[in-house]
Order: structure tokens, then sequence, then C-alpha cells
């Protein structure tokens, strides 16, 4: 048997020999290099040619800021390192019979442009050629341009494409007339066709052809008497031509492919459109980056701010826009006074940090949801030198409309823009309720008005205070409420005004928490086992003391924690009834039925037991007493001494 077996025990020890020697004789895929035997086979790219060019949509029309956003276009171009960069007109605000500020313009622009580090081609638009006021010459700034931009037409050769410049401002070859609207103002001339013509020919052996020009004539509804197709019958019949790039309309526009001849149109970069918010609609300053392969090239807009250096991203500035994420307007006014005829006229005045090391731009702007409220000025801008500040003034008026619980509340807009070396970055805006109090103190309750509380029926129901008009110790106090909740299911903010400072005194699951910030540290303590009955009025309390933080429900301790030093002073308004998101506006809306609340200076309670009062009194101790038995048009009435008015959000109401 075994001299029978061996020979094939033999045959098939060798296999493993044999194998290596037929895999060495397959061909060998070619693919990513990599020591690593059982990975996903990932092949190696295609080499060919390709290039990028850029082009850069009209300069006029628009504020003469509008300089620096081709200044901005010309730093991301160095950043993006086309080719070439092209243009396709209107490059200076031109329409003047002055030559000295024809020439001003042309050298501000050509300043600008020569610093980009590629080679750059000049089109000739209706801005950079048409005449201002007075009697024209014949040719207008056509001698300017020429002698200063370059030839009117023209073509240059690159990587085996070529790239054509036509004039599409020729005017009325008998007058001189310039314009784009009647009929002999629209013509390509019998001389530029000819020279179009013989330059397709020469340029055929080119993969691909590119044309570039100001008006987009092929828009035969803006250009109805155009000769555009004679054109476009030049450009089919050489069958290379990949794109034709225009101008003049300041929004893009995508004409289709036609022929295999794909059109564009530009907005602006610089120039004048509409607002940023439309840029939906092709309203934006942009560039068109295309990249060109033998095989074919794709087309990308690509917004002048969004091509940032990462070399900018220094830890300086990082940590300036840190700095500045964190600021916000300190008041110099405590409050505006609303009368009781509804009607206001107040100065706030409120003060701007720069903590950065770069210049600031700063935005202010009044806002009200109903537009009861007129600011004046309605906005503001200002420049802010690094580690400086500057006192900013807002009239702010509202007429005799009188007032109801659903009035709008006047807010300021605020945003900022970090003016760097190499990036301009823009901070997300803000917006802040500004401090409202009565001209007038409320009279004292009547008799037989008492024991009402407040229901808060919206999800934005709640109770609002500035932090202007109410400053709430950082190191001992007391907060408390009586509350009534339906629904324990879901996380409840009863106080607060907690974003890395500040407190928050709410439930989560029906269970009491109590969060507060000491020594830039948020510390947090809840009930472990009780929970709130649903329905049941009850009393819930924190206290914070110079050892610790503790929490009661109905006068029992639920849990305490050492909290020894001092809290960082809270930005953002008291909410009752939510917590103070990082927008200062309210979250964690309670939803429920709350009475009395008190907030004190003073450690109310001490040990593991105490019997809540169901009313309070007023003593010298309590910074906010609400009652919450009535209103005052938009306000709630502090008994307190601090007589700080909160403002009501969204719909509650007075429950007797």
């Amino acid at each position: 048997m075994l001299a029978i077996i061996s020979p094939v025990l033999c045959c098939i020890c060798l296999l493993p020999l044999l194998r290596p020697a037929a895999q060495a004789s397959a061909p060998q895929k070619q693919g990513v290099h990599s020591s690593r035997k059982r990975a996903r086979f990932l092949p190696l790219p295609k080499e060919e040619g390709v290039f990028h060019f850029l082009i850069f949509g009209d300069r006029t029309g628009g504020p003469a800021e509008g300089i620096k956003v081709l200044e901005k276009a010309v730093l991301a171009s160095n950043l993006l390192g086309p080719d070439i960069v092209m243009t396709v007109g209107d490059l200076i605000q031109g329409y003047t019979s002055k030559q000295q500020q024809w020439l001003l313009e042309m050298k501000e622009f050509k300043a600008v442009m020569d610093g980009l580090d590629m080679p750059w081609y000049p089109v000739a638009g209706n801005h950079d050629i048409y005449w201002g006021r007075g009697r024209a010459p014949f040719s207008a700034h056509e001698k300017n341009y020429e002698q200063h931009f370059g030839p009117l037409w023209y073509w240059f050769p690159h990587k085996n494409a070529a790239f054509i410049v036509l004039f599409t401002d020729e005017g009325d070859p008998k007058t001189g007339k310039r314009g784009f609207r009647s009929p002999k103002q629209q013509q390509m001339s019998p001389l530029q066709l000819d020279w179009l013509g013989k330059t397709l020919e020469e340029t055929k052996d080119k993969d691909h052809v590119f044309l570039f020009m100001h008006h987009p004539r092929w828009q035969s509804q803006r250009y109805r008497f155009n000769n555009w197709s004679k054109v476009h019958e030049l450009l089919e019949k050489a069958g290379n031509v990949s794109a034709v790039f225009a101008g003049h309309i300041h929004h893009m526009s995508y004409g289709g492919k036609r022929d295999g001849i794909e059109y564009y149109s530009l907005s602006t970069t610089g120039g004048s459109h509409g607002p940023q918010e439309l840029r939906g609609g092709g309203l934006l300053h942009h560039m068109n980056l295309v990249t060109v392969r033998k095989s074919g090239i794709t087309v990308a807009a690509l917004p002048v701010s969004s091509v940032i250096d990462p070399k900018a991203f220094t830890r300086q500035h990082l940590a300036d826009f840190n700095l500045l994420r964190q600021s916000r307007p300190v008041a110099r006014t405590k409050a505006l006074l609303l009368h009781a005829d509804g009607s206001a006229a107040s100065l706030y005045r409120f003060l701007v940090k720069n903590p950065a090391t770069q210049p600031i731009l700063v935005t202010i702007e009044g806002t009200s949801r109903d537009g009861s409220w007129i600011f004046r000025p309605d906005h503001i801008h200002k420049r802010i030198a690094p580690l400086a500040s500057q006192v900013f003034e807002i009239r702010c008026l509202r007429g005799k409309k009188g007032f109801g619980t659903d009035m709008a509340y006047p807010a300021l807009g605020y945003e900022l823009s970090y003016l760097g070396s190499k990036l301009r970055a823009e901070l997300p805006a803000k917006e802040f309720f500004l401090p409202l109090l009565p001209a007038q103190q409320p009279k004292a309750l009547p008799e037989g008005t008492a024991n009402a509380y407040l229901r808060l029926s919206s999800r934005s129901a709640s109770l609002m205070l500035a932090q202007e008009i109410l400053t709430i110790p950082t190191a001992k106090f007391s907060v408390e409420a009586w509350i009534r909740v339906r629904d324990l299911t879901a996380r409840k903010a009863v106080l607060g005004n907690h974003d890395n400072a500040g407190f928050q005194l709410g439930i989560n699951k029906g269970k009491p928490y109590f969060t507060a910030q000491v020594m830039g540290k948020a510390l947090s303590i809840k009930s472990k086992k009780t929970k709130l009955v649903a329905g049941k009025w009850q009393h819930l309390a924190a206290v914070r003391d110079e050892a610790e933080i503790r929490l009661y429900l109905d006068g029992r301790l639920l849990a305490k924690l050492a909290a020894v030093g001092p809290s960082r002073r809270t930005v953002q308004p008291l909410f009752i009834g939510a917590d103070a998101s990082r927008r200062g506006r309210p979250e964690l809306a309670f939803g429920g039925d709350i009475d009395e609340v008190r907030i004190s200076t003073s450690v109310r309670y001490r040990g593991d037991s105490f019997e809540p009062s169901r009313r309070y009194q007023a003593d010298d101790d309590s910074i906010l007493l609400l009652h919450l038995d009535r209103d005052f048009g938009p306000f709630m009435i502090d008994a307190s001494k601090s007589r700080a008015h909160p403002l009501r959000l969204g719909r509650s109401r007075i429950t007797r």
C-alpha cells in the first residue's frame, strides 16, 4: 500500500512548488503598492494631460468695495493655481468722457489683476468701451482699451487648446452709436466674422476651442436682432469648439449644449447683483473653474469666499476666533422704557469690544417681529481695531400702539467679520432681545386677586429677564418655585440661564436636578429615586452656598455636592419656564403650571428638611419674587425690591 500511495503523495506535495512558477508567468495587475496582501485591489488613475483655467465675471455696476471682491478672487486664484485666468468684460466702471477717469479705473483694475501668479486675459465689455456724457468719438474708448488692455479680438494657444476672444460691442458701423438694444448694435461685423472663420480654420487641430465674449448673444429673447446664428454655424462647422463663456447679465445662466457646444453666462466677481441670499438663483460673486482633459471638460462655479488659505488657520487665528465667538454687546443702558400706551422712545447705548489681534467689522441692526419698533439708524457698520472697543448708540421708537401679551419685542441683530491678513471670516449671526421695563410701576394688587398661577400653554411659553435687568449672584443664592406638571417623560427646565455659566433647575423624566457652574465646571446633582407626582403642586428648590449645592423637593433634601469657588457670570437672559440656549433663546420648555417663583441672595434652606411656604413675602434678600397673580401688559409683576418685571414669551395665561 505504501508503495502505491507514495508517488501520489509526492505529486500532491509538489503542487505548492509548481504554483508559484505558473503564477510568475502570468501578467501582473498595475495597482497601488502595499505590503498588505489580502486588501481590496485599487487600480492606478489614468495618466492623461490635464490643465485648469479660471474665468472672472463682471466687476462693474456695484459699490466701490467691489474692487475688494476682485482682490479676494485674485488671492483665491493664486491658491488654486490655474494655468490661466480669463475675464468676460466690464473690467472698469467706465461710461466716462473724461480721459483721466478712465485711466484711473484702468490702473486700479490692472494693479489688482497683476497680483495674479499666472497670466490673465481681458475681454472688452460695454463699460470698458462706451463713452459718457457729451458727443462721443466714433470709436469711443476703443483706442484707450487696445493701448492698455490689448486687442478687441484675438486668440492664443495653450496645451493643444485655443482661446478665442470676441468683441460684442462694435456698435452701429455707420454712425458709431454704441448700445446693445437696436438691431444694428447686436451684429457681429463681417470683419470680425471673417477673422473668426479663419481663426477656427487655423485651430482645427486643437483638442478644444474656447470662446469668450461679454454679451451672451445666444440668448435670443434678450438679443432679438442678433446674428449669432452665423457665429454658431462657424463654431459647429469647426467641430472642436467645447464651450462659450459670457457675462453682462450679472447672474449665472446655463444655455445648454447645442451641437456639442456648451453655453455659460457668469454672474459677477465684484459687480452688482441681487442679495447674496439669492445665490440659489445665480446671484453671487464667483469664478468658473474649468478642468480640461483631451476627453472633455468640466465646469464648476466657486463662490469667491469659498476659497481659503489653510495656512491662515494659525494658532493665533483660532484663538482670536474662539474669543469672538463668545462676544456680545455689553449694555450701557439698563433698559428701554415702555409706557402704558405702548409707546417708547429710548436711546440704547452699548459697548462692543474686539478681543482679537486683527480688526473686526461689526454690523448692528435693530429688528422686531411685527415691525412695530423703529430704529434710528436702522443699521450700523463699524470697524474696530485690534484689542480696542467702541460705543454704539441706537434710538428705539414705538408708537402708541398699546400692548398685549403677544407684542413683539425689540432685538439687536449682531454680526461680526474677522478681518485677518489672509482670511476674512464671518461669524454666525446672533440676535439679542433688548432689555425692556415698564416706564410706570404697576399698582399694588387689589384684595382678592391672589392665589392665581401661570399656565405655560405653548412649547415656547416662558418668562424672560435680560441679564442687564437682573444680576444673579455667582457664589451664594437660592432659587425656588411651586410647579405642577402632567408630562413626566421629557426633560424640562423650571428656571435657567445656563450656558457655560449660570444655573439650571429642572426635571428629567420626572426626577428633579440642579446644575451650577463652579470654577468653570458644570456641577450637577439630581434625585436618584424620588420623582414628581403628575398633576400635583410641589415645591422645588435649589441652594448654592460657600461650600456646596443642594436640591430639595417639598422641603426634603434630595442631593448635595461640594462646590467651592466662584462662577463665571452669565451673559444669557434668565428664563422662567425654560432655559437659555447659546443664542439666548428659550429651550427645554417647562410646559406646565408654575407659581411663586423666588430668587434670593441668601441661603434660604439648610439641613435635611424644611416646611415650604405656599406664598412668599418680599424681604431684603429677595431679588425676584413672582406671585404670578396678575400681569401688566407684556410684563409679569415682580414684587421684590428689584422691580425686575419679566417679559412674557409665547402663549401663557393667568389661571385661578
